[in-house]
């Protein structure tokens, strides 16, 4: 293969690189965003039911990622709360998906709701470990994205 033709794949690369990390950045970025917003206008406690624990499965063909053949399967859990706001009874799933489920069935947790549109709510997590998550999303997109725009100039330099 020729020098222009290198060059034309290394920058190609790059550009997939640099798409890769755009979609770490702005994918956790809009996440942390989307909590912190809720975290905002949810701000009434009330104390809430976890009346079921519902199991979401997502199946994924092994045999394009690993030398096993056959599915592997993952398993979010998705809480299901139970709740009083000024005599009105309420029932909501909550945003948070998690593996394993930070609740059981039948547990009490003080969760938050809008008040202007109690069917929204808020279940604090642990910000630390959610927070330094998104971060290290962030973070990862960031590098990559200069690491693709650094491989990009030398590419185009190359060219000239």
């Amino acid at each position: 293969m020729n020098k222009q033709g290198i060059q034309h794949i290394e920058l190609g690369i790059s550009l997939f690189l640099l798409f890769i990390g755009l979609i770490f950045s702005v994918t956790a970025s809009i996440m942390f965003y989307s909590e912190k917003k809720l975290a905002l206008i949810c701000t009434e406690p009330v104390n809430a039911l976890v009346t079921e624990i519902e199991e979401s499965s997502n199946r994924s063909d092994m045999t394009k990622t690993t030398r096993h053949t056959g599915s592997k399967y993952s398993t979010i859990y998705i809480p299901v709360f139970e709740y009083t706001v000024n005599g009105e009874e309420y029932t909501e799933k909550s945003e948070i998906n998690a593996s394993p489920c930070p609740f059981n069935e039948g547990d009490t947790v003080e969760i938050y709701y809008n008040s202007e549109n109690p069917k929204q709510i808020y279940v604090k997590t642990d910000d630390f470990k959610s927070n330094f998550i998104y971060f290290l999303f962030i973070g990862a997109g960031v590098l990559i994205i200069i690491y693709a725009i650094v491989k990009l100039v030398k590419s185009i330099k190359g060219n000239k």
